[in-house]
């Protein structure tokens, strides 16, 4: 049996494991969304696809862990990218890494508004550039 891990580079916040995300009861953050903005989940791809156009979900989550055991990141969705074994990816340094403050401001107003969990108020908040790895 083969195990596939990816190479990840993003730029988000970190959360601890066992951190409880609102959508942890839905297992899914796309569901979720559409219940927050007061949305029925869409029936078809096509409705899905216009309403998240609409709607852009301002996260991404990134597994740094396992399937088995995941561990999150929250992402700006603009700057995740990944890279799996024998699949080398280019990074240019002068345009990847230019993260606006619109797009910082959006992430951290997402987890100040959704990701306030009592148990866990030691999450920085503070988006950094995370390198990680994710194992299947």
């Amino acid at each position: 049996m083969t195990v596939s891990i990816y190479g990840q580079l993003c730029f988000g916040i970190v959360f601890p494991e066992d951190y409880e995300f609102p959508w942890d009861e839905i297992d899914h953050i796309e569901e979720w969304w559409f219940i927050t903005n007061k949305e029925l989940p869409p029936s078809s791809y096509d409705e899905r696809e216009e309403f998240l156009k609409k709607n852009p979900l301002p996260v991404e989550l990134v597994n740094y862990c396992s399937g088995d055991s995941p561990m999150w990141i929250l992402a700006v969705p603009s700057f995740v990218m990944t890279s799996s074994k024998g699949y080398p990816e280019e990074i240019n340094i002068e345009d990847d890494f230019k993260v606006s403050d619109e797009e910082v401001n959006k992430l951290i107003d997402f987890c100040k508004k959704y990701c306030k969990n009592e148990d866990n108020e030691d999450v920085n908040l503070k988006p950094k550039w995370c390198l990680s790895s994710f194992c299947e």
